[in-house]
């Protein structure tokens, strides 16, 4: 799993940056895993692999049977999916 930082703000305002393992990626969005839960609606910025994407978190999990154990979905903001070629 490739190693990702998500950038993004908590409900009190403060910046946070959260690191991450990506567990699949297509080009409306994206999942991965972290250490802590993040709320639906917080939009994000992804950083990883010489790529960057903004989106908002669709999903929210906690899945006991991996590391580490939320999983997240991202959907990418609509003008950050790549045209299809």
């Amino acid at each position: 799993m490739a190693r990702i930082e998500a950038l993004w703000e908590d409900e009190a305002g403060t910046p946070r940056i959260t690191p991450g393992k990506l567990e699949d990626k297509s080009p409306g969005g994206t999942s991965f895993r972290v250490e802590e839960p993040i709320s639906l609606g917080t939009k994000l910025i992804i950083q990883g692999r010489g790529e960057q994407f903004s989106g908002t978190v669709i999903y929210c999990r906690r899945d006991s049977s991996g590391h580490p154990p939320y999983v997240l979905g991202i959907r990418r903001d609509p003008r950050e999916i790549p045209d299809p070629e």
